[in-house]
């Protein structure tokens, strides 16, 4: 069995709960900022937000690895595109080159500003899963416990496990990625672009 699909493009129902993935976070912002029209699927993720997080009917939120993972998506794209060939990796351009390390830094931080700014004021809650106050601790390790089953059951990134443990722990079965690996997820509803 795998997951039920949706696309996200034909909704005639919305879900009663649903978990962001960041890249349809991502892609709903990028859908606006540009000035261009909008890639079909930046469309169709910026529909799906405005609709999920419009109706009171629908709990629409992300966890803060979805946030900091849209953070680090230019962030780290603006870091690669000013290291110079000769230099390895992030680290070494930071360590042999701090001058042009902030530079790009800077940079990157005025792409970054508007998309926390566009994820604060577009509806969605930016939250952990919503556990019974006692049961808090032994929540942190329920992630642990379910991302280590899922990551034998699944061939899926380590931070897509803990998206999906994030949203089964919380009993929100809806997930809107982009993201292909999430349709063999046993029990979740995906919308997505088919």
């Amino acid at each position: 069995m795998s997951a039920v699909i949706q696309d996200m493009r034909a909704m005639t129902t919305l879900p009663r709960a649903v978990y962001l993935d960041t890249n349809v976070v991502y892609n709903a912002y990028l859908a606006g900022p540009s000035g261009t029209a909008p890639a079909p699927h930046e469309l169709a993720c910026a529909l799906f937000l405005k609709a999920v997080t419009a109706s009171a009917a629908c709990d629409a939120w992300t966890s803060l690895l979805a946030v900091e993972e849209a953070y680090w998506i230019p962030l780290r794209s603006e870091l690669d595109a000013h290291r110079p060939p000769a230099v390895p990796n992030r680290n070494a351009f930071k360590a042999s080159q701090p001058a042009a390390y902030a530079a790009a830094y800077a940079s990157a931080r005025s792409i970054v500003d508007p998309l926390m700014a566009f994820i604060k004021t577009c509806g969605i809650q930016v939250r952990g899963p919503r556990v019974p106050r006692p049961a808090a601790g032994r929540a942190e390790r329920a992630v642990y416990y379910l991302v280590r089953g899922l990551l034998h059951l699944y061939e899926l990134e380590l931070a897509d496990l803990f998206h999906i443990a994030f949203a089964k722990l919380d009993g929100t079965n809806a997930i809107a990625t982009l993201d292909r690996g999430y349709r063999d997820v046993d029990g979740l509803e995906v919308y997505t672009v088919p």
